[in-house]
């Protein structure tokens, strides 16, 4: 109605005019004349410049200038002073073109002026501002604009263009009346680009000033301008009453700039306020209208108002500002008001009535700010003294899709002018009335803020939201009341919003929401980054915890009633929430409706702090998405209001990395996240301490990496204490630093690793727990000290635990340490679990065994004898010739691998062929019930034994009964005792090195075969005479002898005749040239050397040395003899090359440890491919030995027949004596013949 009546106003007031019009000034660029008579509508002039200097000559006052179509150039600034009914109009298309700088249109202390139908177009002049130096570097800069006008009553601009001024389009200071811009576009009118020419006066001094926008007027006295006139003059003009009409006009693409010159936190200066429409009251104005109807804003760009900025100061009253069917796109404001900013900034005065905005029916979109990102609002307190209220009313209108640090759609702030805040003037009143806020974006600033928040932002202004509200999809909280009340008196909606604490509403200080009755509020599946899903209340007070009076109350409930005296149960509200949580999953899983630092403020007379009825009234309804009701015990969280904490988890050696339970418990009985200030003092020594980056630690089940220092034994306390919102306070009394963990030692106050005294220990874990014990060691107390060692092959468990790129380490942990069947608190894992068994042929136990299983030996025995026997009647001779390298090749092999390096289970079992090591059963064979691994390896000699014994049986059955038919068979059982022998001598020398290799452990020293068995005691010293025995008797002199036969022949010859046994030696020997008879040894005492470096030095990089090296010259030492004699001497070749696949395979095992894994698998397939060398080569004699089978069977019957009829020539008794002498010679021709063996004769 307002705007109506504007308009009917302006229109009587322009039509009045023009009936009283004295004199009419006619041009036309086309029929014009530039006459001295020219200007009637008969003889128009044809230069506008021509014209107004006939208008000069005849008097401006009572005089209307029209201009016909077309184009019209001003070459020069025309000004007018104390004009009285003067108009410029435009009759058609009139454009008014300023060719040359510095040229505008102005007018002095004037009356009734119309501008209208012309487009004004890169004009503009210097004049002097209002602008004191207070607010400026000096006082009134002068400022660039086209139409400049200084006092003025009653002015129309109508259907005018004002575009591209280099500077503000149009400037109207102290103008009064009835004022009225109707259809007036104000397009691109920017600032002038500063250069070096003398029309770019602009610099860092300030005399001119950088200056831009559309249209500034300003309301009220210019108080420091330079044009003077007297006081009762200037009344007439600043009065009040006046209306201002803005209607149906386009303000597009102006800016108003920053200036020049350096400014501080960029305030509220001059020039740079309002891109497009800027009003400014001052002084007493009051009682004026301000009516911006059906107006378009866009892309304009200022300091402060981007679009538009309206501000009141001073002592105006009164005054009312009405925005109604208008645009704001796409403006953008450097610090406040994107689109829109409007103040009160106003004197202290009682008597002043306060001013009045209003938005109607307008649209606020896509527009940018730092505070504000659509519209803000700043306003002083007001004493109440009528029935005025100060008000800003939204009403029906749309901000969407605005950004914003602080207020992406609205900001509204306060200055407060009561006394300390505290006084009689009340604040102005924000009011949203059927209003749509959607899609509004908070966004981050550089540098300056870290982080926004608040689509709509109000601080210490009272918000009322009033009928229909949709609040939909925007970001950093939707709305977010500081020290505000939010009155609900209709139904709000908050659907989708997203925040940071509180995705829709968000309350701080003392704000609260209040409902009036029918009211109801909705918060549908709004999110949050940390608290509150749709609602975060910070609540005010003081953060005590112990007072639980609820009979008086310091602060009200964050949510109250317009009839305070109604229970919460009965209010006539509908409050839901639905489906509300948080932006990220699993961040914190409580909270997800609301979050309140307290609830003590909300709670009924009588109920506790804990578990207490707040938020659980009937009014409220909890749903989950689809609408079905939900408990509140995830829906509402608060801060701690308790600590629960396990002493248990305090009980740390010095400096071990722990967590501890921390849970912080709310008033819901939630357990929630929260800060925790966590402080260790020692009782008595002040150095036990927290060593921690920062005693404050994020607390929900467990708080981390937490560390003790000091001295094992001392004592100390813990308190625990909440360092926001809430205090709680908890102190755990009577700890003590405990004894450092296994493998970790004392040292200053801290436990650190002994990997340095223990080469068992790879290394410590960083928390001080754990130690990873080397693959390959045993690890465990020894007394009271932590001792490691190498353990057993298979005695240890095999789950190591992967450490860097390969399998080097493993976790020590005693309860898997030992395998399975072992017990773990033996030393060494060498003793089997209580009940168990060592298995024969195997490191398992059982539990299955029993005595009974002593029968098994018959069997084992009979089976051995059948062996034997069948050696001896074929004559097996192999391996004292052409497959003694073969044999010696895999006794020795799995010596010369890397600790836990498995071959495939065919060639283990040929090489438990090799070893007569041989399994019935894949983890052993039961003997004897309780027999531990020192009775096993004293049994283990039985093999042996017996196997040699029975040869000896059978020898002697044979001389005795050589008419048998076995005895017929047996042509040279000297020859069966020798492969047997080869056979026999690596297991016999390898049980009895292990039976006397001792470990030292701690202060004990043990059989390290079996931990558990004390070295050199008790039963261990029988077992150990039995291995010396073995070792004086068999396994050192044998090959002694071999080496040096005619030395101990000589010697022995008092008490014994080795020439008895010559023949097993010449069947060692009778392969080797006459002067290296010695090398029969060279076998046997490679396999003593090698074995005695397996089983007592300790595998590392100098086993690994000791046996490359052992290899290698083994290798030298043979091909350099070349033993074998010269009709042997591709046995020479074979064994150089069996002994140089055992130097490869050697050399490529060390290596594995250098290599990274894909080198380390093409390694160890290359290992498995040479094992099988040896096995090619068995292959082949085999398929030779097949091939000449024919060959064989005619050689053997015609030694037979030769036989015969030799010993026809002998009585029984010689027969009996050379029977031996003529088949050895018989069986070295043969072996000559067909195996390519010895042709030497062997002597029986």
């Amino acid at each position: 109605m307002q705007t109506l009546l504007a308009v009917v106003l302006l229109f009587c007031h322009c039509q009045t005019a023009h009936g009283v019009w004295k004199r009419t000034i006619y041009v036309s660029a086309l029929n014009g004349s530039m006459a001295a008579d020219c200007g009637t509508s008969i003889k128009p002039c044809k230069s506008l410049d021509f014209a107004f200097r006939q208008v000069e000559q005849g008097g401006s006052n009572s005089t209307r200038l029209v201009l016909e179509s077309g184009s019209y150039n001003l070459t020069s600034s025309v000004s007018f002073l104390r004009v009285n009914k003067f108009a410029l109009s435009g009759d058609g298309d009139v454009t008014i073109n300023c060719p040359r700088s510095n040229t505008s249109l102005s007018f002095f202390v004037a009356e009734d002026i119309i501008l209208q139908g012309f487009t004004l177009t890169n004009c503009g002049d210097w004049h002097a501002s209002s602008v004191s130096k207070k607010d400026w570097i000096v006082d009134n800069p002068k400022f660039m604009t086209a139409v400049f006008i200084l006092y003025c009553k009653n002015l129309l601009v109508k259907e005018v263009e004002i575009k591209s001024t280099p500077g503000v389009g149009f400037t109207g200071y102290s103008i009064a009346g009835n004022v009225g811009f109707i259809n007036v576009n104000f397009t691109q009118n920017v600032p002038l680009q500063q250069d070096n020419s003398s029309t770019s006066p602009i610099s860092p001094t300030g005399e001119y000033a950088k200056s831009g926008g559309g249209l500034f007027l300003l309301i009220g006295k210019a108080n420091y301008s330079t044009f003077k006139i007297s006081t009762d003059e200037v009344q007439k003009f600043v009065k009040g009453n006046s209306l201002y009409t803005i209607r149906d006009c386009t303000f597009l693409s102006n800016e108003a700039p920053l200036p020049d010159f350096e400014v501080n936190d960029v305030p509220s200066i001059p020039f740079s306020r309002g891109g497009g429409l800027a009003i400014f009251a001052t002084g007493t104005s009051g009682n004026n209208s301000v009516l911006v109807d059906s107006c378009l804003f866009t892309g304009n760009k200022a300091v402060w108002g981007g679009g538009m900025l309206v501000e009141f100061q001073k002592q105006c009253q009164n005054n009312t500002v009405k925005i109604s069917n208008s645009i704001f796109e796409k403006n953008m404001a450097l610090t406040a008001g994107g689109a829109l900013r409007m103040s009160t900034i106003v004197e202290e005065n009682p008597n002043l009535v306060p001013n009045q905005y209003y938005i109607v029916d307008s649209e606020i979109i896509e527009n940018n700010a730092t505070w504000g990102g659509g519209l803000v609002m700043f306003g002083s307190t007001y004493l109440q003294n009528g029935d005025k209220d100060g008000i800003v009313l939204i009403k029906g209108s749309i901000l969407a899709r605005n950004r914003g640090t602080v207020g992406a759609a609205i900001g509204a702030f306060l200055a407060n002018l009561n006394e300390d805040e505290i006084g009689p003037a009340v604040p102005y009143k924000l009011i949203l009335d059927n209003c749509t806020i959607a899609n509004n974006l908070v966004v981050m600033l550089k540098n300056n803020v870290l982080v926004g928040q608040g689509t709509i932002y109000v601080d210490e202004v009272p918000l009322q939201l009033k009928n229909k509200v949709f609040i939909n999809n925007n970001t950093g909280t939707a709305v977010l009341l500081d020290a505000s009340t939010l009155e609900v008196s209709g139904h709000v909606e908050f659907v989708q919003n997203v925040g940071y604490r509180g995705g829709a509403l968000a309350l701080y200080s003392t704000a609260k929401v209040e409902f009036k009755s029918g009211s109801s509020i909705l918060f549908l599946e709004n999110r949050c980054e940390e608290k509150g899903g749709a609602l975060f209340v910070s609540s005010q007070g003081p953060p005590f915890v112990s007072f639980n009076a609820t009979g008086f109350k310091t602060h009200k409930c964050f949510f109250t009633y317009e009839d305070e005296e109604i229970d919460y149960d009965d209010w006539n509200v509908n409050i839901t929430f639905q489906g509300n949580g948080f932006t990220v999953k699993d961040t914190n899983p409580l909270g997800k409706a609301v979050f309140a630092s307290s609830l003590r403020d909300c709670r009924r007379t009588g109920e506790l702090r804990a578990n207490n009825s707040a938020l659980e009234w009937n009014i409220i309804r909890y749903l989950d998405k689809y609408g079905q009701r939900i408990e509140i015990k995830d829906e509402v969280a608060t801060e701690p209001i308790d600590i629960v904490y396990n002493r248990n988890d305090w009980i740390v050696a010095p400096s071990q990395f722990f967590n501890a339970t921390v849970k912080l418990i709310d008033e819901k009985m939630n357990q929630v996240y929260g800060i925790v200030h966590i402080d260790v003092i020692g009782d008595t020594d002040p150095e036990v301490k927290l060593k921690t980056g920062s005693s404050l630690f994020l607390s929900h089940d467990m708080v981390e990496n937490l560390r003790i220092t000091g001295y094992v034994g001392s004592s100390f306390s813990v308190e625990l204490r909440t360092v926001s919102g809430t205090l709680v306070f908890k102190t755990i009394k009577g700890l003590m630093l405990q004894k450092c963990f296994p493998g970790f030692k004392q040292k200053g106050f801290n436990c650190v690793c002994s990997n340095s005294e223990n080469d068992g220990i790879h290394n410590c874990s960083d928390d001080g727990k754990e130690v990873f014990i080397k693959k390959g060691y045993w690890a465990g107390m020894v007394g009271k000290t932590f001792t490691t060692h190498l353990c057993p092959e298979n005695y240890c468990t095999e789950g190591y635990k992967s450490y860097g790129t390969e399998e080097i380490a493993y976790l020590y942990n005693t309860s898997t340490m030992c395998k399975g069947y072992r017990n773990i608190s033996s030393l060494l894992c060498g003793k089997c679990k209580t009940g168990y068994t060592v298995l024969i042929g195997g490191e398992h136990c059982s539990d299955s065994c029993s005595d009974l299983y002593l029968l098994t030996l018959i069997p084992y025995a009979i089976v051995l004898f059948l062996i034997v026997m069948a050696i001896m009647a074929i004559n097996l001779d192999f391996f004292t010739g052409y497959l003694n390298a073969w044999l010696y090749s895999y006794q020795v092999l799995t010596l010369l691998l890397n600790e836990g390096f498995s071959l495939d289970s065919f060639m283990q079992f040929i090489i438990g062929l090799a070893n007569t090591q041989l399994k019935f059963q894949q983890e052993g064979t039961c003997l004897l019930k309780g027999i531990d691994d020192a009775d096993k390896l004293v049994i283990m000699y039985l093999l042996p034994t017996w196997v040699l014994v029975s040869v000896v049986i059978l020898s002697k059955c044979v001389q005795k009964k050589p008419d048998c038919c076995y005895s017929k068979h047996v042509k040279a059982p000297f020859r069966a005792f020798c492969t047997l022998f080869v056979l026999c001598y690596t297991n016999i020398t390898s049980i009895s090195l292990k039976i006397l290799f001792p470990a030292r452990i701690g202060n004990r020293t043990v059989l390290y075969q079996d931990g558990e068995v004390e070295f050199f005691q008790g039963k261990h010293i029988a077992y150990s005479l039995i291995a010396i025995f073995f070792l004086a008797v068999v396994v050192i002199p044998f090959p002694l002898t071999l080496m040096f036969t005619p030395f101990f022949t000589k010697c022995c010859r008092p008490f014994f005749n080795l020439n008895q046994v010559k023949p097993i030696y010449d069947s060692y020997q009778g392969c080797f040239k006459d002067e290296y008879r010695w090398c029969s040894a060279f076998y046997f005492v490679c396999r003593l050397f090698l074995l005695s470096i397996a089983t007592y030095v300790q595998p590392g990089p100098t086993k690994s040395l000791i046996l490359q090296a052992s290899c290698m010259i083994i290798l030298v030492v043979f091909v350099y003899l070349k033993p074998y004699k010269e009709e042997n001497k591709w046995i020479n070749k074979l064994d150089a090359t069996l002994l140089t696949n055992l130097s490869l395979i050697t050399i490529l095992s060390s290596a594995l440890t250098q290599v990274n894994k894909d080198q380390s698998e093409i390694y160890v397939t290359i290992i498995k491919v040479l094992a099988y060398v040896p096995l090619v080569y068995l292959v082949y004699i085999a398929i030779y030995v097949g091939y000449h089978r024919k060959d064989k069977i005619r050689a053997i019957l015609r030694v037979r027949l030769q036989r015969r009829r030799s010993l026809e020539n002998f009585s029984e008794t010689d027969a009996t004596i050379g029977r031996d002498n003529i088949e050895g010679q018989h069986m070295s021709e043969y072996a000559s013949q067909v195996m390519g063996d010895c042709k030497e004769s062997k002597v029986a």
